[in-house]
């Protein structure tokens, strides 16, 4: 497999879709090792716009570091997808292989059935005591900038959810002002072991994009976001990652990434004028 160039690296970040529709055409060992040749955040970047299916298969093939990496890179939800469908042998050793936190982040989200919250929720979270300040959680906003939820979540001693306040809020008053005096405590929280069909008519989703997930315990472990428990109430199954029109338009699209785009890819070349044609292209 050759190294990859500068104008490779090019064509993904400005092409990812059809980048990725590329790669899921090529034998599955070639597109891995062509993976493991360009930095992470552009393998994460093809990974992200394929299926989870695909990309799971390209995953196992890659070396356990580089998989994690990538793995790091994507976004949470996107990444335990992807590693739900990934062979139960295989996972260990890219799970090894993430930092700890992260690590017991996902087993969390894989314990679950694939239709429950849990297995939906993001641990991109924020969660700070009622005596913290609006300007301790602009600061952890700021060392912590991948956090998915809009929203700061309370939570006491026992880490058990006593309120929620918003990115709205957070812009509204002083920074001294104490989260305890500003946060809703009529916060609807959702059982991580609730199904996902169960949460969806829920009126707290009028005015909230995201719900803080609780454990049997009451203890907050995630969130889950409007926009997710929509996409898998509308699509499931299967969970992809792609946005498809219809399959006459999705097969031609795939082909012609093969013969044009990935041979550009490969060999350094720039498609610009040829890929641009490709319709439903997105960065």
């Amino acid at each position: 497999m050759a190294s990859s160039t500068p104008l490779t690296i090019a064509y993904i970040e400005k092409r990812p879709l059809s980048a990725a529709r590329a790669l899921d055409t090529m034998d599955p060992g070639d597109a891995a090792a062509f993976l493991e040749t360009i930095p992470t955040r552009f393998a994460a970047r093809a990974l992200s716009r394929m299926g989870t299916s695909p990309a799971s298969s390209l995953l196992i093939r890659m070396n356990a570091t580089g998989a994690a990496a990538a793995l790091k890179e994507l976004g949470y939800q996107d990444a335990a997808a992807i590693l739900r469908l990934t062979p139960a042998e295989a996972r260990p050793a890219l799970l090894d292989e993430l930092p700890e936190k992260l690590r017991r982040d996902f087993e969390a989200s894989l314990s679950f059935p694939e239709d429950t919250v849990g297995a939906n929720m993001t641990t991109a979270i924020m969660t700070l005591s009622s005596n913290h300040t609006i300007a301790d959680a602009l600061a952890q906003i700021r060392r912590s900038p991948r956090m998915d939820a809009d929203t700061v979540f309370v939570i006491d001693d026992s880490r058990m959810l006593a309120g929620a306040v918003t990115a709205a809020q957070l812009l509204r008053y002083p920074e001294n002002s104490a989260l305890g005096g500003l946060m809703d405590t009529n916060a609807v929280s959702l059982s991580a072991r609730a199904r996902l069909s169960s949460v969806t008519d829920l009126e707290a989703w009028d005015e909230c994009s995201f719900l803080p997930v609780i454990s049997r315990q009451k203890q907050v472990i995630g969130a889950l976001s409007r926009r997710t428990m929509r996409q898998a109430a509308e699509y499931r199954p299967p969970r992809d990652g792609v946005e498809r029109t219809s399959i006459v338009v999705s097969l031609a699209e795939a082909y012609f990434a093969s013969a044009v785009a990935l041979s550009q890819l490969l060999a350094g070349v720039d498609p610009g004028p040829l890929s641009s044609k490709i319709p439903g292209d997105q960065t």
